[in-house]
């Protein structure tokens, strides 16, 4: 869990910066497996399924942070494959340094 000291709480402006935090970070979420695992939400548990995420479509959640460096982030964050994903790591597959 990363976290929240000098972070704000974030919110999206619209659904498009909504659902690039949602590909970027819940996607790679151990916590919704749905997203992470491509499972059907009808075949889930309740365990199996984000809360955090449902609240953010109601606008009630807190988890979503933006860092002051501008770096978005949500506290609860799980590795799906249960490795840490820390900012270096982060950095630097975002510069294009990762081969794939």
């Amino acid at each position: 869990m990363k976290h929240a000291q000098d972070s704000m709480p974030w919110q999206p402006s619209n659904s498009s910066e909504g659902l690039c935090f949602i590909e970027l970070n819940c996607s790679n979420c151990g916590r919704d497996k749905p997203l992470s695992e491509g499972r059907s939400p009808d075949e889930c548990s309740d365990d199996e399924l984000c809360g955090i995420l449902g609240r953010s479509f109601a606008g009630r959640f807190d988890e979503w942070r933006e860092s002051s460096n501008g770096r978005l982030f949500c506290t609860d964050f799980v590795p799906r494959d249960g490795l840490s994903r820390d900012e270096l790591t982060v950095d630097w597959i975002e510069q294009g340094h990762a081969q794939g």
